[in-house]
């Protein structure tokens, strides 16, 4: 057995269905489907720390760490991973930074029991690895806790045992040479091992918004199972930095903005496929809770054509969603891409999110009263075309309009108008006449104007090097 202070548990405990926030912090709830938790359950996620946390040396490993020197060490994918503790000794106060657009995932309280750890062979000769008695075992530790308190904040996050969550199954570990078993003294050299079970309480947060940030644990387990510990981390999120090869001029008078413009490179999909993954590029940028796909306009009624309103979210969020979810997803930022970028499946595109400027006060799905682009303003109707060295080669870049949140829609809404919506163009070179070379000095030219003639003129300019 081996506890982490923090505890992985399965679906035991799934009482929430929808996601708890504190200001701009979002803890995704314990249920969620893997699409709505970046790409897992809480408890594959589970699985996945151990193996992460198992897998750094121990001379830099993180869960070691007691300062956050190494908490970068291992780190891959929209998850960031925060490291809790072996238990043991003091207080511990780690400094981290980590990179806009993360999601992060930590255990509160967390065992695992199997072959590496002294319960069954080959640290345990003799003793077969049985998962149901492991996760029994499992169970048993994790449920003996005294207490669990987690702050993120300063606000207290309750009902911390409905974030129980256990591993699928039986999962295996791979530990390098010098690995923190070996250090407690457990015959583990490096290698493969296989089966382990985990249980426990644990947190996956919704990119937090660039800036400093506190999350503090403090648990009492059993007496049985271990001491009290307290684990505080000092984090700070570092900032994104807009692109500056996206620039709008105003039409008119609008009382709405364009903010967190994105220039990035992305599947945008081929035509074999239909170009089905520009959609789902769309999607995973913008994710659940937060934003859901409405359906596509059909015979009775009409969709948003991408992701559209979900869960209430404070206004604070709308200039960050855009540039955290590009930066979650590592698609490449900048105003400087390469021919493969911009071909075979890959295109560029230019996103952003439209927000009230001041627009008027009304409800929303993100509030029964606040800062709203009305709906008698829409349809708002967007034009695109896309140049190259100042020529136009594709003059259909994109022609479509948004349309007001009412019962008319495929998923109906009956408010006000808009709190924010996002805008999407993507383009590549299966959109340009036979033969066109990619390399040179591209610009998207983008129109947006709502029922009363006013809007924003865009340009997004952009690069292609071999």
């Amino acid at each position: 057995m081996l506890p982490l202070p923090t505890t992985v548990a399965a679906g035991l405990l799934l009482a929430l269905t929808t996601a708890a926030s504190f200001g701009d912090t979002v803890i995704v709830p314990p249920n969620s489907t893997p699409a709505a938790a970046y790409g897992k359950t809480y408890g594959q996620w589970a699985v996945a720390w151990w193996q992460w946390g198992l897998s750094v040396p121990a001379v830099v490993n993180p869960i070691l760490d007691t300062t956050g020197a190494n908490a970068g060490q291992g780190q891959s994918g929209p998850v960031w991973f925060l490291g809790g503790t072996f238990g043991g000794g003091g207080p511990i106060n780690r400094t981290v930074t980590i990179p806009a657009g993360k999601a992060i995932f930590f255990p509160v309280y967390n065992w695992m029991f199997g072959a590496t750890v002294g319960d069954c062979r080959p640290s345990h000769p003799g003793v077969r690895c049985q998962v149901p008695a492991l996760r029994a075992s499992a169970a048993a530790a994790t449920t003996s806790v005294q207490s669990l308190q987690v702050t993120i904040d300063g606000q207290s996050v309750s009902d911390l045992t409905q974030y129980r969550a256990e591993s699928p199954g039986g999962f295996s570990v791979t530990l390098p040479e010098g690995n923190v078993l070996e250090l407690f003294g457990l015959p583990d050299p490096a290698g493969t091992y296989a089966p382990q079970v985990a249980d426990g309480y644990w947190l996956l947060l919704a990119p937090l918004a660039p800036g400093a940030h506190t999350i503090s644990l403090a648990v009492t387990p059993d007496p049985n199972y271990g001491t009290p510990f307290q684990v505080t981390y000092n984090i700070t999120v570092a900032a994104v930095t807009p692109p500056k090869t996206v620039l709008a001029r105003p039409i008119g008078n609008p009382t709405w903005r364009l903010a967190d413009f994105q220039l990035f490179t992305a599947p945008i999909g081929t035509a074999s496929s239909g170009y089905a993954e520009f959609g789902t590029t769309l999607a995973s940028i913008l994710p659940p809770p937060n934003h859901l796909v409405c359906l596509i306009s059909g015979d009775s009624c009409i969709g948003l054509g991408g992701p559209g309103p979900g869960a209430a979210h404070p206004p604070s969020l709308y200039t960050k969603e855009m540039s955290a979810g590009v930066a979650a997803l590592g698609f490449p930022a900048r105003p400087l891409f390469r021919s493969a970028d911009f071909s075979n499946g890959s295109g560029v595109y230019c996103a952003w999110m439209t927000i009230p400027s001041p627009g008027t006060t009304g409800s929303s799905p993100d509030f029964a009263s606040g800062p709203i682009i009305p709906n008698t303003l829409f349809p708002i109707h967007l034009t695109g075309a896309t140049y190259r060295d100042s020529k136009l080669l594709n003059p259909f870049l994109g022609t479509f309009d948004v349309p007001p949140l009412t019962t008319d829609l495929c998923c109906p809404f009956n408010v006000d108008g808009h709190s924010h919506f996002p805008i999407f163009f993507g383009d590549n070179l299966d959109f340009m006449p036979a033969g066109t070379n990619p390399v040179g000095s591209w610009e998207f030219r983008i129109t947006m104007t709502d029922s009363g003639g006013n809007g924003w003129a865009v340009a997004a300019r952009f690069f292609v090097r071999p």
